[in-house]
């Protein structure tokens, strides 16, 4: 950067990005997660994982986009670590029946803010955690594919051929019929 100075982003300038942002990366992260308290936990890691980077951006775009790319990968990452647990639960499963009542039901202590009927989860769990995350970054969030492009390193057209390819996934599912 010759004679330029880098203008520092403040706390402040911080504040008011997360406060204008956590409703979306919020919903951005439950689209993925589909659980709630999930995307919650996701999203808050997010924006600590930005601030902590915060003096390496020289305007609030650059750290919207950087949010987007923390957000998606901590869903990743997540959504990664639960598989692994959830084999270990499978595999240990004698330990969970003394959470079982003498009714038969299963007891569980937390409940889940379903925000999307269960309908469109079970369809939206047909899809891998990148076509979820690019499904609601273009079907509820409107954007473009040029910004997708830049959370996901990918291309446009490859972002396209997904998209298309992950409508005709929960079409069917959601339809029973093959798209035309």
């Amino acid at each position: 950067m010759d004679n330029e100075v880098r203008m520092k982003l403040s706390e402040k300038d911080f504040e008011d990005i997360v406060t204008t942002m956590m409703p979306s990366i919020l919903k951005y992260c439950y689209g993925i997660m589909i659980n709630y308290y999930d995307a919650e936990d996701v999203a808050l890691q997010a924006f600590v994982k930005t601030y902590a980077v915060l003096d390496r951006f020289e305007n609030v775009m650059a750290v919207k986009s950087y949010i987007y790319k923390a957000a998606y990968t901590g869903c990743i990452d997540e959504l990664r670590s639960k598989k692994r647990y959830k084999v270990l639960i499978d595999k240990y499963e004698s330990s969970i029946k003394e959470n079982v009542a003498d009714n038969g039901t299963y007891i569980n202590e937390t409940t889940d803010n379903n925000y999307i009927s269960d309908e469109l989860a079970a369809a939206l769990e047909t899809l891998t955690p990148m076509e979820r995350a690019l499904v609601y970054g273009i079907a509820v969030e409107e954007k473009s594919y040029k910004e997708l492009a830049e959370v996901f390193d990918k291309k446009e057209a490859t972002l396209r051929k997904k998209y298309e390819r992950a409508r005709k996934k929960l079409k069917t599912y959601l339809t029973g019929k093959e798209m035309e």
